[in-house]
């Protein structure tokens, strides 16, 4: 893929899979961005997410668009998911000379093409894709709405009406139900890179991401998986004015996994990290996480077992 990301990602954490044979939706839950998928098929309680990440369209760079067409389409299909994430970073937003950075509606309408493209490729509903912002989605918009907004213009979830910085959907099977929420920390202002390279979350959208988080605690009377996806990692998220973090929040509702991007491979090639609330947490035993970086896959190594805990 160039230069770009592109993660295409099973994850296999407790019960928290990815896919599904048929999908239904149900009535629209307290938020009109709250959504049900039930999930038929089986294994009762398997389902199949799959996470796209840092596609980086340019310009400068059409051999990412074409990669990614001949790709996604016909593995998405062959995978069948029943959710399909893409954690930010869309477009690239850079001259060639990498020394401007503002938004390109080209890059933009190329997105828009090859999601359609993915989306007809696949026979994937629509629906059941979740995009948000990146760091480089944002470069020099000075207010979200505006005419340099391009994501709220080009964006599946902006074509969708999911206006908010956060969105939930949940998968729903026999045995159990699996809440992924999504949150985008970007700027209101979209600054020019570096001064963006935090995701920079507010006291309204932590207790938004917590209400999300919590629709489910006093109805459900399945067990119930927590999962949330966003561009930043929480090592390069700020608090916010009052002091809190994404990581307060996550650790409050237990979370299974936090599915994230922005970090290339000139980070390191075993991008994660363990977080545990106290001592009595559970053991790094009962996880497995898949490494996408990996050249190889005839190892089954677990490679959180050098992950620092924090």
């Amino acid at each position: 893929m160039g230069s770009a990301i592109l993660m295409l990602e099973l994850f296999l954490c407790l019960t928290v899979y990815a896919a599904s044979e048929e999908f239904e939706f149900s009535s629209a839950k307290s938020s009109s961005h709250r959504r049900v998928i039930d999930v038929k098929g089986g294994p009762e309680s398997l389902v199949w997410v799959v996470q796209l990440s840092d596609l980086h369209f340019s310009v400068h760079h059409p051999d990412r668009a074409l990669d990614f067409k001949n790709f996604v389409g016909p593995a998405l299909s062959m995978i069948n998911p029943s959710l399909v994430l893409i954690t930010g970073d869309l477009t690239d937003g850079k001259s060639k000379d990498l020394l401007t950075m503002k938004q390109n509606e080209e890059e933009w309408v190329e997105y828009q093409n090859m999601m359609a493209d993915v989306i007809k490729r696949s026979r994937l509903d629509r629906s059941i894709f979740f995009d948000l912002r990146g760091n480089h989605d944002n470069f020099g918009v000075p207010v979200l709405g505006g005419s340099f907004d391009f994501f709220s213009k080009y964006s599946i979830n902006g074509q969708l009406g999911r206006t908010g910085n956060v969105n939930s959907v949940t998968l729903q099977t026999g045995e159990r139900k699996h809440l992924f929420v999504g949150v985008d920390s970007t700027m209101s202002v979209g600054l020019r890179g570096p001064t963006n390279l935090f995701g920079h979350p507010t006291d309204q959208l932590l207790a938004e991401l917590d209400m999300e988080l919590s629709q489910w605690d006093s109805q459900s009377e399945k067990p119930l998986s927590k999962i949330s996806f966003g561009h930043f990692p929480l090592s390069f998220s700020a608090t916010s004015y009052s002091g809190k973090s994404l990581k307060d929040i996550f650790l409050n509702h237990s979370i299974s996994a936090y599915i994230c991007g922005h970090l290339h491979t000139r980070f390191g090639k075993n991008l994660k990290r363990h977080h545990q609330l106290s001592r009595h947490f559970l053991s790094l035993q009962r996880f497995f996480q898949l490494n996408v970086h990996q050249l190889s896959f005839h190892g089954t190594a677990n490679c959180s077992i050098e992950a620092p805990s924090g």
